[in-house]
């Protein structure tokens, strides 16, 4: 299971998620610990999603319409994430709390849709060379 897309994809999730369960429930933090926790959360994000588009989405044995279908579906909810992270960096000390349980659900739903159905489809799909390639680009990122 180890040289698998999904394993290496859920164990990124597993990163983003402790960092997201630290915000959602650190309320008793103080600000700056908060800001910090923040801050993570956004980086190791917004890599994680560059690893998809740059790596994943674009790679070029991924025909299949209905697999085609499901990337434009994926780099859309990206879209939305991204939207929902700016929200909050921009209104940080608003809402903070409503805002972030919006996010949660927003990146559980799209998470549940790579884990469950996008990512064990490609590792269906590709041949050993073509997950092979993946799965070393993954692991160097």
């Amino acid at each position: 299971m180890e040289a698998s897309i999904t394993y290496l994809m859920l164990e990124h999730h597993k990163k983003i998620n402790k960092i997201l369960e630290s915000l959602l429930n650190g309320f008793g933090m103080d600000k700056n610990a908060i800001k910090d926790n923040w801050q993570k959360f956004e980086e190791i994000t917004e890599a994680h999603m560059k690893t998809e588009e740059q790596v994943i989405f674009s790679f070029t044995s991924l025909g299949n319409n209905e697999t085609q279908k499901l990337i434009g579906e994926l780099l859309l909810e990206h879209s939305f994430i991204r939207n929902i992270i700016n929200d909050i960096d921009k209104n940080f000390d608003v809402n903070f709390a409503v805002n972030i349980f919006d996010l949660q659900k927003k990146l559980y739903g799209h998470e549940s849709k790579e884990n469950n159905v996008f990512y064990p489809m490609l590792d269906a799909q590709l041949d050993e060379h073509g997950r092979n390639f993946l799965i070393k680009k993954i692991k160097a990122i």
